[in-house]
């Protein structure tokens, strides 16, 4: 290195520590775009120099952006929305929101939930409340935003309101310390609160405080101060205990239909199960709408790929699975889907050799159906099931449904090993696996499909695939007819009804390198139980029959194998290359090692 070129360098370097010690980004007043339809009400924001933070005004809603800086320097992003009542007298404000990606929230210095909640508070004459909220921090590659929603925006003129406190079983509450026993009126200032405080029975929950002139719940708190705007009928709601629970957005209900419909005409479509909770009844999940059973306090969503604890350089050992959240379906539950049931959680990803590749750990959603209790996944619907379903409801799959669940390898043979036999013919790199996230009677009609999905831990990465099961281009192709899978807990088999046509089909998954079952002998798995009832069941590919495997054909049903290859056995293309067949171990072959001179073999 020239003398000339290290001067430039140095120079270089230093103009670097300058930019890296100086502030990334300055606060700056900005101007909202759009306009509000609330009167008097004025609405300003800041928000860091130089970033893409918004704030947008439109009727009754309030969004608002922050966004963080990226490179070798980061921040959070922070904006500012202050709201100010511009007109001659004092007035109540009151407003919800919903927070995406928000990493604090403060509203007039007290901390806020960051996902939803609501707000009120009387405003003198150029009185404001200061709301101040945060993106987590970027990253060298990236920037974060986060956006905070602020719905039903209003500011009321003060004035007298006579407000009825209606009389409830259930529960007793006080307004202002006086207890209710039966229906009161009280007449206040509207920009004077109301302190109420709730306490449920034996049995009951406190729900939420119902305004039923205006037909919405001003709090969930069951102590709060009441800020009233206008004459009305206001009660606390008490419900079971074991009542399911459910938000959208800063919104919440004990009724599965009223929240679906709800979200089907507001701007959020999750409706998220918020307890340890039960639903009787009939219900229906529209289009577009997935009920969410969590697995995490963030209610993250996992659809056709669910996320792996393993990273890149980073094995997670695998966590027994326990229930963050369980949804129980009552034996009268009638859950009719026309769009979506997530049951989310995270699986693991193992190495070479070890249990539990794909499986579920850690906290995830559970579902517990009762004896009678029902889903019905309509053309369109799917059913992802990163967690557990047990009990025993049934599920049924129409045409045009699609079911996930996770494939469990326990014997995953590792990258190095796998990339040596794949195209083999013979040893197919996956003797031992299951699925079993289901673990209730589901019917598969023709046309439904089944995607499977796991990870494995190889060359120092997680590698994930999906893997059809059930329908076009997977193990079980239902022509017509109808297959039942059911998982039988206390015998740890997977038991396979068919009634019908069905193939018995090659499959595919991508897991380090790509594992095409046409290419070998594909081997069911020993757990595994295959009742062919009626209908002809026709051999797709040749399949072995592990030890421990159960195949039963009846009376009126028909198992269509295969032309045999002149008895080459030692051929090991001579399995799929015309046609099929059924290999049979019994324990010793299987124990002592693969002869394929003495396995038994079925034309």
């Amino acid at each position: 290195m020239n003398f000339k070129f290290k001067r430039i360098w140095s120079v270089l370097l230093a103009v670097l520590m300058i930019f890296t010690m100086m502030p990334v980004a300055s606060v700056f007043a900005a101007d909202a775009t759009g306009s509000l339809s609330v009167s008097n009400l004025g609405v300003t924001y800041n928000k860091d120099a130089g970033s893409a933070s918004s704030c947008t005004l439109s009727g009754t809603t309030i969004t608002a952006t922050a966004q963080s800086t990226s490179g070798f320097s980061t921040t959070a992003g922070k904006t500012t929305v202050t709201l100010t009542n511009t007109g001659s007298s004092t007035a109540s404000l009151s407003f919800s929101y919903t927070g995406d990606g928000v990493a604090s929230l403060t509203i007039d210095g007290a901390t806020y939930d960051t996902g939803s909640g609501s707000f009120s508070k009387a405003l003198g004459v150029n009185g404001t409340a200061v709301i101040v909220f945060t993106s987590a921090k970027g990253s060298f590659l990236g920037k974060q935003t986060a956006t905070l929603t602020i719905t039903d925006v209003a500011l009321s003129a003060e004035k007298d309101v006579n407000v009825t406190f209606k009389y409830v079983d259930n529960g007793s509450y006080t307004v202002d310390s006086a207890a209710v026993t039966t229906d009161t009126v009280q007449r206040k200032k509207s920009t004077e609160s109301f302190s109420v405080v709730a306490t449920p029975a034996a049995d009951y929950n406190f729900f939420g405080w119902y305004n039923d002139t205006t037909e919405k719940y001003v709090s969930f708190d069951a102590s709060t101060a009441l800020l009233i705007s206008d004459d009305a009928t206001v009660y606390p709601v008490f419900i079971s205990k074991t009542a399911a629970l459910f938000g959208v957005g800063a919104d919440r209900f004990f009724d599965l239909t009223e929240a679906c419909n709800f979200a089907a005409a507001s701007a959020v479509k999750t409706v998220v199960l918020l307890n340890n909770g039960t639903v009787s009844g009939s219900h229906t999940i529209p289009a577009g709408i997935t009920l969410l059973v969590p697995f995490d306090d963030a209610n993250t969503v996992y659809t056709a790929e669910p996320a792996c604890t393993s990273s890149i350089g980073t094995n997670t050992a695998w966590v027994k699975p326990t229930a963050y959240r369980t949804l129980t379906l009552a034996s009268d539950a009638n859950i009719t889907v026309n769009g979506s049931i997530s049951v989310s959680g995270k699986h693991a990803a193992s190495n070479g050799g070890k249990p539990y590749c794909g499986a579920p750990t850690g906290p995830v959603g559970w579902v517990k159906m009762l004896q009678g209790s029902k889903i019905t996944l309509n053309n369109g619907a799917n059913l992802y099931a990163w967690g557990f379903i047990q009990g025993a409801g049934t599920i049924t799959a129409k045409s045009g449904a699609t079911v996930y669940e996770n494939f469990q390898l326990t014997d995953f043979r590792g990258g190095t090993n796998l990339s040596q036999i794949v195209g083999d013919g013979l040893v197919f790199p996956i003797n031992q696996y299951y699925v079993q996230n289901i673990e209730v009677p589901t019917v598969f009609e023709a046309g439904s499909k089944e995607t499977l999905y796991t990870s494995a831990y190889a060359s120092s990465m997680v590698m994930g695939g999906s893997a059809p099961f059930v329908g076009e281009g997977g193990m079980f192709v239902v022509e017509n007819g109808y297959m039942v899978k059911d998982y039988i807990e206390n015998q740890d088999r997977l038991k396979v009804d068919i009634y019908g046509d069905t193939t018995l089909s090659s499959m595919s998954v991508n897991v380090s390198a790509e594992i095409d079952s046409s290419n070998y002998i594909l081997p069911i798995t020993n757990n595994i139980t295959i009742n062919l009832n009626s209908g002809t069941t026709t051999l797709g590919q040749s399949i072995a029959l592990l030890p421990g495997v159960e195949m039963s054909v009846a009376k009126d049903a028909t198992l269509v194998v295969g032309a045999s290859q002149n008895g080459q056995l030692s051929d090991k293309n001579a399995y799929n290359s015309g046609g099929y067949h059924l290999v049979v171990y019994d324990y010793d072959e299987w124990s002592y090692g693969l002869n394929m001179e003495t396995s038994e073999i079925v034309e």
